[in-house]
């Protein structure tokens, strides 16, 4: 694990983490995990690896609009 805040930054794991956060505040907004649909909360966390990744470089090339 990297110390310093910086190096921590530019990591997929920590930018995977705050897209898992981000969707779980969704999640909790839209009424919690458990009265969504499998399909869905599955769909969302494969969603948050695009994000992910997305971030570490200039932006994915998508049609969605999330």
């Amino acid at each position: 694990m990297p110390r310093a805040c910086d190096t921590l930054r530019r990591t997929l794991l920590f930018r995977y983490s705050v897209a898992g956060f981000v969707l779980a505040l969704r999640w909790v907004g839209d009424g919690g995990a458990a009265q969504a649909d499998h399909r869905k909360l599955r769909n969302d966390v494969i969603d948050a690896n695009y994000v992910a990744y997305g971030t570490l470089f200039d932006g994915l090339l998508t049609k969605t609009t999330r």
